[in-house]
C-alpha cells in the first residue's frame, strides 16, 4: 500500500520539473537560441578537436588564402587560420559573458540586501546606481577598460561595473528585504 502512495507521489511530481521546459520547447525562438548557443559553446569547448591548427601559428606563405577545405574561412595578413582563430575567440568571449552576468547578478543582489538591511545607507547606494546608470554602459565599460589596461580580466571587471545598475536585482531585492 505504501509503494502505491509513493508511487503515485512521484508521478505527481514529476510533471512540475518538466514544466518550465516543456513550455519553453513549444517556442520557436527559444529553440533556435538555445540551439544556436549550445552549438556555438560545444565548438568553443571542442575547439582543438575541431581543427587542430594552433590559432596563433603564423604561416606567411599562406597569407591571404580563401576559403577552402584548407582553411574554412580563409587566412589573415599573417598566414593564420581565420577558421580556428574564431573557435578559440569564442571560448573567451563565453568565459567573460558568462562571468559578467553571474558576477553582475551577484553584486547587484548583495547591494539590494545590503540596502535593504542597512536603511542609512539606502539612499546613498540608490544615488550610486542611479549615477552609474545615467551613463551609457557601453561608454562607461569603454571608460573603466582604457583605464584598467588590455586584459580579459579587465574587459570583465568593465563590464561588471557597467551593467550592475543595469541588472536590477539591487532595486528588487531591496523590496521584499525592508518588509
Amino acid at each position: 500500500m505504501t509503494d502505491v502512495a509513493f508511487t503515485t507521489a512521484a508521478v505527481a511530481v514529476a510533471p512540475r520539473r518538466s514544466g518550465v521546459l516543456r513550455r519553453l520547447s513549444r517556442h520557436p525562438a527559444f529553440v533556435v537560441g538555445f540551439s544556436i548557443i549550445l552549438l556555438l559553446a560545444l565548438c568553443a569547448v571542442l575547439a582543438p578537436l575541431i581543427s587542430p591548427i594552433d590559432p596563433s601559428a603564423m604561416k606567411v606563405r599562406f597569407r591571404f588564402r580563401p576559403p577552402s577545405s584548407a582553411f574554412w574561412f580563409g587566412t589573415d595578413q599573417f598566414g593564420r587560420d581565420i577558421f580556428t582563430r574564431v573557435l578559440y575567440g569564442a571560448r573567451i568571449s563565453l568565459l567573460a559573458g558568462f562571468a559578467v552576468c553571474v558576477i553582475s547578478g551577484l553584486c547587484s543582489a548583495a547591494i539590494g540586501v545590503i540596502a535593504a538591511q542597512f536603511r542609512k545607507l539606502d539612499g546613498a547606494i540608490m544615488r550610486l546606481m542611479d549615477a552609474l546608470m545615467s551613463f551609457p554602459a557601453i561608454l562607461l565599460a569603454l571608460g573603466i577598460a582604457a583605464a584598467l589596461g588590455p586584459r580579459v580580466s579587465s574587459v570583465i571587471i568593465a563590464l561588471t561595473v557597467a551593467y550592475i545598475p543595469a541588472g536590477g536585482p539591487h532595486r528588487s531585492r531591496r523590496g521584499p528585504d525592508r518588509a
